[in-house]
């Protein structure tokens, strides 16, 4: 069999269903793979993840958006592998939601412990992400995007530690449990912010406001503050 040169394969919201055995084979044909999209694929599980396990030394970008992945299976499929994986785009946010099957803190933990070289982070609508597992998110230090919108268990004590994301330019907090303290906390970093979202927050202040676009060498250009208490 020739060696395939697809190195980008997009399988959003396909009609066929694929099984797992399908995707191991997909995996054993496109071994040259650097990004794979199966985003809105209700099917697509835990049993099809694992099957990707292959693709490790070469997959930098992983798009697992309104799929039916867990904890459980976020965690064997990243530790399949320990430290060799080179993501630098993961999107696993929106996922399907069936009894006890979510991704939150342990998916998280995982991530941040074996993908350092992630740039964008897809994790909003995971109502099961607590400040305990979010705190981790300082060690992706390379992180430029970040969306934790709708992780509504998120308080003002991740603030800190995503302040210190210095190369992060855009982020999404909106309808977290995020307050105008903890907001002020994290206009204190970020300083190459470009975009910021906090839409559907409670208790914004005047003072909240000013603390972001009244700072000095400010890279702020959207501040989206809509639907605000």
């Amino acid at each position: 069999m020739a060696k395939s040169t697809v190195t980008t394969l997009d399988l959003r919201k396909t009609g066929k269903v694929l099984t797992a055995s399908d995707v191991a084979r997909l995996v054993h044909r496109f071994r040259n793979l650097t990004s794979l999209d199966f985003s809105y694929n209700t099917y697509i599980s835990d049993n099809h993840l694992l099957q990707l396990s292959p693709l490790a030394p070469t997959l930098t970008v992983l798009r697992l958006r309104g799929c039916r992945v867990t904890d459980d299976g976020i965690v064997t499929f990243l530790e399949s592998r320990g430290d060799n994986w080179k993501l630098t785009e993961l999107d696993v946010s929106a996922v399907r939601k069936d009894g006890s099957g979510c991704v939150g803190d342990a998916a998280l933990v995982a991530i941040t412990s074996r993908c350092p070289a992630l740039r964008i982070l897809e994790m909003g609508y995971r109502s099961r992400l607590t400040d305990d597992a979010a705190r981790s998110l300082s060690q992706l230090t390379r992180l430029v995007r970040l969306d934790l919108s709708l992780c509504s268990l998120l308080t003002g004590a991740v603030c800190g530690p995503l302040s210190r994301l210095c190369d992060l330019r855009w982020l999404d907090l909106s309808a977290t449990g995020l307050r105008g303290d903890g907001l002020q906390i994290l206009a204190g970093g970020l300083e190459r912010i470009e975009e910021l979202v906090l839409r559907h927050l409670d208790q914004v202040s005047v003072e909240t406001l000013e603390a972001f676009v009244m700072r000095d060498n400010s890279s702020l250009k959207v501040l989206d503050l809509s639907y605000c208490g």
